[in-house]
């Protein structure tokens, strides 16, 4: 996906939190293009991704911003 010029997703400007995983079946691709999935999060909007800790949520700028 490419968002470049794009309008914003509504969930980013609505300040729904974002996470990103790896759906990975081999160990060597665990976390392949998270700086990419980074980029086009902050394409489409978004400023923070979420991370959950201890049953909690804590929130985490992307870099570059």
């Amino acid at each position: 996906a490419d968002f470049r010029g794009a309008r914003k997703f509504v969930a980013a400007e609505a300040g729904i939190p974002l996470t990103i995983s790896s759906d990975a079946h081999r160990p060597e691709d665990v976390g392949r293009d998270f700086k990419r999935a980074g980029e086009l999060a902050r394409q489409a909007g978004f400023r923070h991704l979420a991370s959950f800790q201890g049953g909690r949520m804590k929130l985490f700028p992307l870099p570059g911003i």
